[in-house]
């Protein structure tokens, strides 16, 4: 059984994401240098900006790299100690996204979400 990674109101966020391929999984990391996209630490988990609930697909520009405490306030949980406001870190993920890919965006081939 899988443990929760962090809690949000009642539901659970689990760590693994079976609808990630390992291959996709192992691209996201290398592509952010295993490292969290917010503060530069050590990424454990790989997050969607836009949420599969709403649409968002399993595509790199879609995915980002994250350590746990970030990964868990994306999902709404307050992380006491944080130097970040969720927002912030919501701020941080779309500018290193859009920073990333902006040769894409100008280039209309934008597929994020």
């Amino acid at each position: 059984m899988l443990r929760p990674l962090c809690r949000k109101g009642r539901k659970d966020v689990f760590t693994v994401n079976a609808s990630i391929t390992q291959a996709l999984r192992d691209y996201i990391f290398e592509r952010d240098s295993y490292t969290c996209v917010v503060c530069t630490g050590a990424a454990s988990d790989i997050h969607h900006v836009v949420a599969r609930s709403l649409g968002g697909r399993n595509h790199p520009h879609n995915l980002v790299a994250v350590c746990r405490p970030h990964h868990c306030q994306l999902h709404g949980e307050r992380i006491r100690g944080s130097v970040y406001t969720t927002f912030e870190v919501r701020q941080a993920v779309h500018e290193y996204l859009q920073d990333l890919y902006a040769e894409d965006i100008e280039a209309g081939v934008w597929a994020g979400g």
